[in-house]
């Protein structure tokens, strides 16, 4: 794959240490410096690797996203533009066969489609809707943004009538920027000439629409819209193998947005409640406030209403309809819920998303090949949470996972059981790898139940005598996740009694917020110095059992004949059963009711063979994707730049593994939602 260190690497040189970028000998394009001799020690191999996780994520980001099977919706600017609203403005692109495009750049978009990981050194073509600044406010930056990032090649610009007016005073603003930084960095680094635009004005008579782009199938129509005295404004509609979307610009109802709008896969429409931007011009005349009335008077009338919205959706038979722009907008999902979703759903039954920065709707332009499955799973209130491709039953493709909200979650591009993964948080961000990332699901109230976690009794390292034992955040996540939802929680060990922590659990760059939590509650701490024996405890007077790993656990979870005994009889009494990283170990003695390994046959993770070797610690008896691939377990994992920073998880049924420490927190939930269908069900 193609790759530019521009798109991680800042070419101010904010993320080096080193001089190379500013020691040219007076002479800009002269040759650099060699880099610095490479820092030696743990810290820096841990830079390293995130620098690398950082890079490979963003490689992935851009590999998924322009990926040819697939055409990506993601709203990188949501904003209304009433002030003291979340996001950047007006900001939407849309990735087909191969091809980015953006449609409008308000302010703050060209720093949101950085933020959220968006590959702008390969934008095709900017569409402006119409010349309202909340609009087209970022153009500039965007040209310049992707220049710096490495677009090599002119960026073809679209809009009405007086758009090259409109790029001519962008490019004269940056003029000295863009000399200073070629002088700076070289000609042939950084060429004068691609930073060149080309501006392509749209003419359109009122009602009516015309292709204005079109590259490998790829269709972009503009057409007229209503937005008066805004003229010209325009509306666009992307078309690709029958797949199509439609971005409304800013408008009333107008039938040519009807029209466009039919059979759309994704309509993207700004929207307004009228009835609650009158009820604000009331309360503004009532106290006075007679500028805040009159914008509040005026605007209703060039935007569309949140009932004809969804009459419009339903109309023309929308699949996925996404409110963006608007008017009024709160941080307050239960006012944006009330004002827009509840009067469009009146109307419209279709997939509806209130946008954020980051929302992403994909949509597949290509039946999978090779007569893959498509296996979907859904929410109990219908809303899709996985959808996964599979070859022979083996994972084989894309696999989607989706927040219960609409928001993408996650997408890892699969070839058989093994991928490379992305992950997004709720908002859309993109989720960087690092060695401990934040997790945040669903609270739950399970005050009635009983959680048992279970961990290794070894704490040294074969024969060498280094210090191991449990790495401290595999126990620490899923007790105080167990311990938030009000559950009571046990700690237990193979041979009972004080507990070994790896060291390298606390050292600065690794430890998790869960064992600085640890490290001053003397009650946990308690638990630990004192832990329960296995062989002294029922598994069934649980609700579930959490096997923790580290290097320690190499040494005995997989080689002990109670530990698989009790979680046999506690997996036929139903009992959800996890593990991370080195736990997953612990399933090795155990049985099903038939008598044979209770991991054959079934889907889990843990540590890979990769991790193992690349740590450089292949010493321990027993590594867990060997192990449990010789005990006919599908095995199935994430691979990244260094493999410690992925983070995987796999549900199968009662059973929920993930693969290194940066799993428990999410293993912890998968497995109290598990709890919960058991309470509900009794």
């Amino acid at each position: 794959m193609k790759r530019n260190p521009l798109r991680t690497l800042c070419v101010l040189c904010l993320l080096s240490a080193s001089a190379s970028c500013n020691d040219k000998s007076g002479d800009p394009n002269s040759a650099n410096p060699p880099p610095p001799q490479l820092p030696q020690g743990q810290m820096w191999t841990l830079i390293e690797s995130q620098m690398a996780g950082r890079n490979e994520t963003q490689a992935r980001v851009r590999e998924s996203l322009l990926d040819q099977e697939m055409m990506t919706v993601m709203i990188c600017g949501s904003n209304s533009p009433i002030p003291s609203t979340p996001g950047a403005q007006a900001c939407t692109a849309v990735f087909v066969n191969g091809q980015f495009l953006v449609f409008d750049a308000g302010a703050g978009a060209a720093r949101s489609m950085e933020d959220l990981g968006l590959p702008v050194a390969d934008i095709s073509a900017l569409f402006v809707t119409h010349f309202h600044n909340d609009h087209f406010a970022d153009v500039g930056e965007v040209i310049q943004r992707s220049w710096v990032l490495g677009r090599r090649r002119k960026l073809p610009i679209y809009g009405g009538k007086g758009v090259d007016q409109l790029i001519a005073g962008f490019t004269g603003a940056y003029a000295y920027d863009y000399r200073y930084r070629t002088a700076h960095h070289g000609e042939a680094f950084m060429p004068s000439k691609a930073v060149d635009v080309a501006p392509n004005p749209i003419e359109l008579a009122k009602g009516k629409s015309r292709v204005v782009y079109e590259k490998d199938g790829v269709v972009v129509t503009a057409f007229t819209v209503n937005h008066p005295p805004v003229e010209p404004a325009l509306g666009y509609a992307v078309t690709f193998e029958g797949k199509k979307v439609v971005i409304s610009g800013d408008t009333t109802d107008t039938e040519t947005l009807r029209q466009q709008s039919i059979g759309a896969d994704v309509l993207v429409s700004e929207v307004m409640n009228k009835e609650v931007v009158a009820g604000m011009e009331a309360i503004s005349a009532k106290n006075g406030w007679d500028y805040n009335a009159t914008v509040y008077h005026d605007i209703r009338s060039y935007h569309i209403d949140v009932h004809e919205v969804g009459e419009l959706a339903k109309a023309g038979g929308v699949k996925t309809l996404v409110l963006t722009h608007a008017i009024p907008a709160v941080p307050q999902e239960s006012a944006m819920q009330l004002w827009y979703a509840l009067p469009i759903k009146q109307h419209y039954d279709g997939n509806l998303l209130i946008a954020h920065d980051g929302t992403m709707v994909k949509t597949r332009t290509a039946a999978p090949a090779g007569g893959r499955e498509i296996v979907t799973e859904r929410y109990p209130s219908g809303a899709v949470r996985s959808e996964v491709s599979y070859l022979d039953k083996i994972k084989d493709g894309i696999a989607l996972t989706w927040y219960e909200s609409g928001a993408l979650r996650s997408e890892v591009k699969w070839t058989m059981g093994t991928g490379r993964a992305v992950e997004y948080a709720p908002n859309g961000a993109l989720v960087q790898p690092s060695v401990h990332p934040d997790y945040s699901g669903k609270l739950f109230n399970l005050s009635s139940a009983k959680a048992l976690i279970v961990t290794t009794s070894v704490e040294t390292m074969g024969g060498s005598g280094a210090k191991t034992g449990v790495f401290a955040s595999e126990m620490t996540a899923p007790y105080y996740e167990f311990l938030g939802a009000g559950m009571e929680v046990d700690i237990a060990s193979i041979k009972g009694g004080k507990i070994p922590i790896d060291p390298l659990s606390f050292l600065p760059q690794i430890i998790s917020k869960y064992d600085t939590r640890y490290q001053r509650d003397n009650v946990l701490l308690a638990k630990t110095n004192a832990s329960l024996k296995i062989d002294d405890l029922d598994f069934t007077e649980y609700d579930v059992i959490f096997i923790a790993g580290g290097w320690g656990a190499a040494y005995d979870l997989g080689f002990s004949d109670a530990l698989g005994e009790k979680l046999s009889v506690a997996h036929k009494a139903g009992i959800p059963l996890g593990a991370v990283c080195h736990g997953s170990l612990g399933f090795l003695r155990a049985i099903d009711a038939s008598g044979n390994p209770l991991v054959k046959g079934r889907r889990m993770t843990g540590v890979t063979d990769k991790q193992v070797k690349e740590l450089g610690i292949e010493i321990t008896p027993q590594h867990p994707e060997t192990e449990l691939r010789k005990a006919g377990a599908i095995f199935e994992s994430i691979t990244t730049t260094q493999d410690f920073l992925a983070n995987y998880v796999v549900s199968d049924g009662s059973i929920v593994t993930g693969q290194n420490q940066n799993a428990g927190a999410e293993v912890a939930h998968r497995l109290m939602e598990l709890v919960e269908k058991n309470q509900s069900s009794k």
